[in-house]
């Protein structure tokens, strides 16, 4: 289970000012994304090639289409971008 200080830390810009920020957590969260992408890719593309796998992969992947489905689903909005002096609760 993630404990909310991890959520903060995730969801706060190196410019918020605060001792923390989503850097640490972005390498554990890239990995773990090219992890599912790849093995969504493969189980919906079993008799594929290898590199028709690779550019599918590739697409789910790319910050275009991150920040496509970002904004669609108005995650930005969740972003702690500055300092406020204290910390949301949740």
């Amino acid at each position: 289970m993630v404990g909310s200080s991890h959520l903060i830390e995730a969801l706060t810009v190196p410019t918020a000012a605060y001792s923390f920020n989503y850097e640490k957590l972005e390498v554990i969260g890239d990995t773990f994304l090219k992890f599912l992408a790849t093995a969504y890719v493969f189980a919906e593309n079993i008799e594929s090639q290898e590199r028709l796998l690779h550019y599918a992969r590739r697409e789910i992947i790319m910050i275009r289409t991150l920040l496509k489905h970002c904004m669609d689903h108005k995650l930005d909005d969740f972003m702690l971008l500055q300092s406020f002096g204290c910390l949301p609760t949740f």
